[in-house]
Parts: C-alpha cells; structure tokens; sequence
C-alpha cells in the first residue's frame, strides 16, 4: 500500500513539468533587427507619337563615284611597251601610265608627212608659176585670159595642202594615244597586263584601274521584300568587321530600275563623310 504523501509529490511533480513545458512552447520569439529602406528615384517623362522605322539589312560593295574611275584600254589592238604603275601606286594627275605599240598609227603618219611635205613643194610651185604668169599679164606680154589657169591652180593646191594637213594632224592624234596619261590624283586599283602582252581595245580587257579613293560611293543589293521600304533621302550605316565605328550613308536612288533573276534590287548610297575603305570592299549595312 502506497503512502499518501508520496503519490501527492508524484502529482504535484508532474504538473510541474507540464506547465514548465506549456511556458516554453508559450515564449516568444526574439524581435528581428529593423531593416534599412532603400528609395530609388523615379522619373516620367509624357508619352509622345511617333512612327516606327523598320531596319532593313544589305550587304553593299564599295564603288568609285561618277568620274572617279578610269580604265586604261588600248585604243586598238595592240602591244603594252610600257607600264609605269603598279598596283597599289599612287599616281598624279598627268603621269605616264602605259605606253603602247602601235605599228599602223605610226606609218600613217610616216606616209602623211611625205604626202604633206609633197603637197607644200607642189604648192610654192604653183604660187611661183602664178606669180609669173601675173606678171606677164602686168606687162602685156600674154592675153589676160591665161591668168585664170594659174589662179585656179594654185587654188587647187592650197586645197590640197589643208587637206592633206587635216589629215597628218587627226594621224598624230591617234599615234598620240598610244601614250595614256592620268587623268586625276588616285591610286591604282588594279594591273591586269604586263609588258609584252598583246591587248583588245575594249573595256572587257583593261590595263590598269584607276580610281580617286576621295570619292566613293556603296552600291547595295536589297532584297525583294525590302525594295518598298527602301526611299530616296533614307539614312543608313555601314556596320560589321570592316570598320570600327558605324559609318553614316543616305540613300540617292535606284541603280536600275529592273529587278534580278532573284528579285533583289541595287540601290546607289552615299557617305556622309570620306571614308577610308578599299574600293570592292564588301560591307554589311542596315
């Protein structure tokens, strides 16, 4: 039999510890630390109108301007004896470029001057004879009516001395070409011949290439869906490897008015400021 006082601290123990464990459950939390509010700056600015632009992307090429490109081609088929300039040189308005060999020119001329200097010797001939035949008519010595044969004479042959001059003057011209001169300050774009080499007289069959890099121009294919959004007056920009920094073009007009095998469309751009950038280069442009 249990004592009464034993299971009374029994009791009272228990419900000690409930209460001491009720006590913590109930305990609350530490407070938190109090956090810093951060304030950003908001600004507004009034909605406005405007149009949107749509960004067409080309690729373009990088062409002489008008005039600024020349083409050294024979002025007949003939033989290079000369070539002063490489690829890469500069050159001046006025140098040398190439010098041909034109065999035929040459002996026109050659026969031209013998006809000439012929003509002229039959010419003081005849102003002698004319002279002569004046003066006998002064004297009396011959009927007035026989002046008119030396006058015409003389007449014929002064006709055919200027002829004959023409012709010799137009025959040194065309030998004259045989020499090709610079027309302008550039560089030379391009060498396709050498020394030697027999060439056409035809634009397909150049010596040198020369252009003014001061005046370039970008030639641009567009796409067939793009050719509408494309206008007169549009800015552009060339962009990619080719340069470092974005360079400002405006479009001038439409190289040609029909369309390639593949629906593209040229367009003719010009540059805002000189570039320096290789003629032909390829570029892209938006």
């Amino acid at each position: 039999m249990r004592h009464p006082s034993i299971e009374a601290r029994a009791s009272t123990s228990a419900i000690l510890c409930i209460l001491l464990v009720f006590a913590a459950c109930r305990r609350e939390p530490p407070p938190e630390p109090e956090r810093e509010e951060t304030v950003v700056p908001v600004g507004a600015l009034p909605a406005e109108r405007a149009g949107i632009r749509a960004v067409v992307r080309a690729t373009g090429i990088v062409t002489p301007a008008e005039g600024a490109e020349f083409l050294v081609v024979a002025p007949e088929p003939a033989r290079i004896a000369e070539i002063g300039k490489a690829a890469g040189d500069e050159v001046r308005s006025g140098d040398v470029l190439v010098r041909f060999e034109l065999p035929s020119a040459a002996q026109e001329v050659a026969r031209l001057e013998a006809d000439l200097a012929a003509a002229e010797a039959l010419l003081e001939n005849t102003r002698v004879n004319q002279q002569r035949v004046a003066d006998f008519v002064d004297r009396g010595l011959v009927a007035r009516r026989d002046r008119e044969i030396p006058d015409r004479e003389l007449a014929d042959a002064q006709a055919a001395v200027d002829r004959i001059r023409g012709m010799h003057a137009r025959a040194v011209n065309a030998a004259g070409r045989a020499i090709v001169r610079a027309p302008f300050d550039g560089v030379v774009a391009g060498r396709q011949h050498n020394p030697g080499d027999v060439v056409l007289s035809a634009s397909t069959d150049p010596v040198l290439r020369i252009v003014d890099p001061r005046r370039l121009d970008l030639v641009a294919l567009v796409g067939e869906a793009d050719i509408a959004r494309v206008v007169p007056g549009a800015t552009a920009r060339v962009t990619g490897p080719a340069t470092e920094m974005p360079i400002g073009l405006k479009v001038l007009r439409r190289v040609a008015d029909r369309a390639a095998p593949d629906g593209s469309l040229a367009f003719l751009l010009l540059f805002d400021d000189p570039v320096d950038l290789p003629v032909d280069t390829r570029v892209d442009i938006e």
